[in-house]
This record gives structure tokens, C-alpha cells and sequence, in this order.
């Protein structure tokens, strides 16, 4: 499927761009990164054609440029506009102008989303979203059951206003999603981007920025082993750190 394919190219291409095997040296009290290898640009062209690959196989794949800024700011203390990552989110941003150029050009629209599954509003959609975020995407990949290969009317129905349960998880959503985005922000807390790198990928599908005709089905889940895969054996360039950290306490 195209959404496992997608994710391959994402995975190589966080690789390919992760400076986690570049060395790190404090310098004025600051960060600076030397290229281990002292050339950067095979990985660098490997890891942008990638992402041009995981754009044209899903829509999905554009929000890359985000996520790969998160995890740099996670990981590494660098932000976008960093000397060292500013001319790489140039060229991925530039990549993904160009796509939505060429998808505007052949489809006549950026965004195709048929009939609106959500007729009543936003605040139904996110009522009905965040209880169907608990029921048929964390619980089923728990158990492994309730599985289902898409989401369409009636099968789901909105979640009423007067629903506690629906009122409840939305509130928990949205509790957990500001705590993780303020401690990430303020302290790099690794277990606020594990929370929120997966999410950032079900965004376009979530019904909550532009309309669409179905809910996102379980395989759009597939994306969050952009972020979870690396989870089980260490996010890239951990054990750069842990050395480099090692390294000063030896000196």
C-alpha cells in the first residue's frame, strides 16, 4: 500500500538527513556539528530524493519537513534556521512547493476531499474524532483487534454533545497534547516528541484542517512508524551523543 511505501522513503530519508553521525562539540556555549565523514552531501541528496519519492507515493508525506524539525530540535538543541539545517529545510520546503505546484496544475485543486464527512461542525468532527482515536487506532494497536480497512458513513457515527465519554477524551486529547508541546518546547522532553511526531502525520486525514469524505482509516496509521520504529532501538544519533557526552567526562 501506498501509506507502508511512504513510510519506507520517510524512514530512509530521516536517516539519510539525521546529523546524528556528525560529531558534537560544544563551542562558546553553543552547539556546533563537524561532519564526521567530511562530506555530507551523498547522504544529504540521498535523503531529499526520499522524500521527493515518500511526496509522490502519499499526500501525507509533506508535513516530513516538520517532523524532521522536531526531531532536530529534540535530539540536537537545532532549530530550522540553524546554519546547519536552514539550507536543508530550504530545499525540503522548496521540494514541497514544487509538489503542491504540479498537483494544482494536473488536478486543478492542492486539496480533493469529496463530500465533507462531517456536516455539523468542527467541534462535533473533534468530539468524534477523539473518541475514535481511542477505539480504532490505540486499542487496536494494543490488542490487535478491532481492525478495519476504512471508515465511512454510517459505520461511524458523530459523537453527540452530550456525550461524556466523547467530552472526556477530548478534553484528555487536548490536555496531553499542550503539556507535551509546551515541554517539548521549553525542555526537549524525548517522550513529548515520541507523543507528537506520530500524531503530526494523521493531521491531514484527521478531518480537522480541511474536509474529507471518510475518516482516516487504521492503515493511514501505518505513518507512525516514522516515529515509533526508532523508538524500540534508539532515536538516530543517540549514541553519537552518548559517546560525545562520554568523551568529555574522560577528557
Amino acid at each position: 500500500r501506498s501509506e507502508v511505501l511512504s513510510t519506507v522513503f520517510l524512514l530512509g530519508s530521516w536517516l539519510c538527513l539525521e546529523p546524528g553521525v556528525r560529531e558534537r562539540r560544544p563551542a562558546s556555549g553553543s552547539e556546533r556539528y563537524r561532519t564526521a565523514s567530511g562530506n555530507a552531501w551523498p547522504s544529504g541528496a540521498a535523503g531529499i530524493s526520499l522524500y521527493c519519492a515518500a511526496l509522490l507515493t502519499k499526500e501525507s508525506s509533506i508535513l516530513f519537513p516538520v517532523f524532521l524539525a522536531i526531531a532536530d530540535w529534540t535530539f540536537h538543541a537545532q532549530k530550522p534556521w540553524s546554519p546547519s539545517r536552514r539550507r536543508l529545510q530550504a530545499v525540503l520546503w522548496s521540494c514541497s512547493g514544487i509538489y503542491l505546484l504540479l498537483r494544482w496544475a494536473m488536478l486543478s485543486s492542492v486539496i480533493h476531499g469529496g463530500h465533507p464527512y462531517f456536516a455539523s461542525g468542527r467541534l462535533v468532527a473533534a468530539l468524534t474524532l477523539s473518541r475514535f482515536a481511542v477505539g480504532h487506532y490505540i486499542w487496536p494497536s494494543l490488542s490487535g483487534m478491532g481492525l478495519c480497512s476504512d471508515y465511512n458513513r454510517p459505520l461511524i457515527p458523530d459523537a453527540e454533545l452530550s456525550s461524556l465519554e466523547a467530552w472526556l477524551f477530548l478534553i484528555a486529547w487536548s490536555a496531553s497534547l499542550a503539556a507535551a508541546a509546551w515541554t517539548l518546547l521549553h525542555r526537549r522532553a524525548r517522550w513529548a516528541f515520541w507523543l507528537l511526531g506520530p500524531l503530526l502525520f494523521l493531521l491531514p486525514t484527521s478531518n480537522l484542517i480541511f474536509p474529507l469524505d471518510t475518516l482516516g482509516a487504521q492503515r493511514c496509521a501505518s505513518s507512525f512508524r516514522v516515529a515509533t520504529s526508532p523508538c524500540r532501538i534508539g532515536a538516530p544519533g543517540n549514541k553519537a551523543s552518548a559517546a560525545s557526552v562520554t568523551k568529555g567526562n574522560d577528557s
